[in-house]
């Protein structure tokens, strides 16, 4: 799992079913070994523009959107649930690790 978000599907991977994978990504989350991942506090609006070409992303519907999450905790499967929902877009597989790359949605493991 080293190198990568830590989510409970991440564990449903190593042969743990659903119910037990959530309850321990919660457990590791409760005991401040892991923290949720977060939408960065400084996102360089060079970079969202440049995302937003490449992703063929509406620039203000991005911006906007991850302005309203900005420097706040997230769960994944909601927050690409209203991104689907605020930002119109071609879904592409490497947008979101461009996301992470950019550190635009940032991954905490303590």
């Amino acid at each position: 799992m080293f190198g990568h978000n830590v989510t409970s599907q991440n564990l449903e991977k190593y042969d743990i079913n659903e119910e037990l994978a959530e309850t321990l990504y919660l457990d590791l989350i409760k005991n401040d070994i892991l923290r949720r991942p977060r939408v960065s506090k400084n996102i360089e609006e060079g970079i969202v523009k440049k995302i937003c070409e490449h992703h063929e992303v509406i620039p203000t519907e991005l911006d906007n959107f991850l302005m309203k999450k900005r420097d706040s905790s997230i769960q994944l499967q909601q927050f690409e649930k209203d991104m689907k929902k605020s930002v119109r877009m071609l879904y592409k597989e490497d947008f979101w690790k461009l996301l992470v790359k950019q550190k635009i949605l940032k991954d905490e493991v303590k």
